[in-house]
């Protein structure tokens, strides 16, 4: 907008010209053209301070200035001695004190904060999910939230090219992309359609999906369905069948993460694949060089496959600041090391969770351990949580599946408490676990054989009295209840035990070790 006004040239307006001017960040222009229907200044020395507001300019008195009597038809002009003018004073005065109140309201509002927008589409309309994004993105602001209805979403084509091909425009700004269910609605690529990656998130970028399913998703290398430089948030959903391949290596079938942050609550990470010629890693999650949290949920049938190695079926963190609480990492395979978790140099906490049923067996390679977890160089402290049904198989003549349920290279730690590691297996020794490990106290061992480890005065070893792996598909939930006979029944340290177990039930009494807490019910035995 075009707002011009007459500084007569005299001291006092020139003083205040300058200093308007200076205040607003625009520049005094001299001249002698105003707004059209503005009396000229017969002055040829007047000076004309401008800004821009090219609101009604129709009729001088539709001016807002104008009408409001700080500027009028006939201008009021300095003559050649100002000094002597009370009346010049007084009207320079007047438009400086209202100058400076509508400078002061131009910038509370520039400060206003913009709004955040909500854009709603209709069930499977690509079109105006793609065109939703871009809008977000190029609006400042709050963040912006797109509700998706009931349908699926089928892309078709490749979006962009940022970081490898994808389907969806990349988010560069705060976003949340809600659906009604990760049952109903559904974003997929087509089967039909090239191979690309359905999201990627940009270092500035800041994405919460609630309510979805991300499907099909397949890229060369990493991050099959999503991969994340800036901020995810993923919350009641879904990431499934999801592929990262490569001639060589991939990592990150379902999602990939690096140096950003990833928050997981009651979502599945569930039947995605990392496969490639030689090292296949991390089908399920892979995360460097960033934070990640995993609440209530489950990262489940994922496999990862290489014909020298495939490290980390359910997830591969490398020097990330991890956190499991509550959830399920389940039934996981791995071609190399970790069938469940494989971790390098990263700093990890389990709680309250059950590594169950994960296997780490291929046919050739090296390492060929940790069927549940894997720490090479990492700090990893394991409170109330299960880990049994695990096992490796031999790689090869020369290497063997070691720590069926947890392997601790050299220069990695293991702190246990009120856990329990059994019912894992592994071909030729340490069966639930190898390498050092520190016992906290109140842990049950199953064969402590391969672990370099001092058991405590409350520690147990031998059969923990397990019921058979139950999992009705909600995120989290899949766990090993405790037999009625159980010897981790009321043998945990109520200083160390969580207020409530993996299914947020109540712990009673003293507490019991592991991940669940015995309820009373009767349940079968673990064969």
């Amino acid at each position: 907008m075009l707002l011009q006004m007459t500084v007569l040239h005299c001291y006092f307006c020139t003083r205040l010209g300058r200093r308007l001017a200076f205040f607003f960040g625009f520049e005094i222009v001299h001249g002698t053209k105003l707004i059209p229907g503005i009396a000229q200044p017969s002055d040829p020395e007047t000076a004309f301070f401008a800004i821009d507001t090219r609101a009604n300019m129709e009729h001088p008195m539709t001016h807002p200035l104008r009408s409001a009597g700080y500027i009028t038809r006939n201008h009021t002009q300095c003559p050649t001695r100002c000094s002597g003018q009370r009346s010049s004073r007084r009207q320079v005065k007047m438009q400086g004190s209202f100058l400076t109140m509508a400078s002061l309201l131009f910038i509370l509002i520039l400060s206003q904060p913009v709004q955040a927008r909500t854009f709603h589409c209709r069930g499977g309309d690509v079109s105006c999910l793609i065109a939703a994004i871009k809008q977000a993105n190029v609006q400042p602001g709050l963040r912006h939230e797109i509700r998706l209805g009931k349908g699926t979403y089928a892309l078709m084509a490749v979006d962009n090219q940022t970081g490898g091909p994808n389907g969806l425009p990349s988010i560069t700004r705060k976003l949340t992309i809600k659906g009604v269910g990760a049952g109903s609605t559904v974003i997929e690529r087509d089967a039909d359609a090239l191979d690309f990656r359905l999201l990627h998130v940009a270092a500035t970028g800041s994405l919460t999906l609630e309510g979805l399913t991300l499907r099909g998703g397949r890229v060369e290398f990493s991050g099959g369905g999503i991969f994340n430089l800036g901020t995810v948030t993923i919350l009641r959903s879904t990431l499934i069948d999801n592929v990262a391949f490569g001639g060589f290596s991939s990592i990150g079938g379902g999602l990939s993460n690096m140096g950003g942050a990833l928050t997981l609550i009651n979502s599945n990470i569930s039947g995605n694949i990392a496969v490639a010629g030689d090292n296949g890693n991390a089908a399920g999650i892979h995360s460097q060089d960033g934070t990640v949290s995993i609440i209530n949920s489950s990262i489940v049938d994922n496999v990862a496959l290489g014909a020298d190695a495939g490290a980390g079926a359910g997830l591969l963190s490398q020097r990330d600041a991890l956190t499991i609480i509550n959830s399920t990492i389940a039934d996981n395979t791995a071609t190399g090391p970790g069938g469940g978790l494989a971790l390098g140099a990263s700093t990890v906490t389990l709680v309250n969770s059950t590594v169950a049923r994960n296997s780490a067996c291929g046919a050739g390679g090296s390492v060929r351990g940790g069927g549940g977890l894997l720490n090479a160089g990492g700090a990893v402290t394991i409170i109330n949580s299960t880990i049994a049904g695990n096992s490796t198989c031999s790689g090869s003549p020369l290497f063997f599946g070691d720590g069926g349920g947890l392997l601790n290279l050299p220069g990695g730690s293991v702190r246990l408490l009120n856990t329990i590691i059994a019912l894992n297996t592994a071909p030729l020794g340490g069966s639930d676990c190898s390498g050092v490990i520190t016992s906290q106290g109140h842990n049950v061992i199953g064969d402590p054989t391969n672990c370099t480890v001092e058991l405590q005065p409350f520690d147990l070893t031998g059969n923990p009295g397990l019921g058979a792996f139950t999992d009705n598909g909600l995120p989290g939930e899949g766990h090993f209840p405790l037999l009625a006979t159980s010897r981790a029944i009321d043998a945990g340290d109520d200083n160390a035990c969580p207020p409530m177990d993996q299914l947020g039930q109540l712990r009673v009494g003293t507490c019991d070790i592991g991940a669940v807490e015995f309820q009373g019910s009767l349940v079968a035995a673990v064969r």
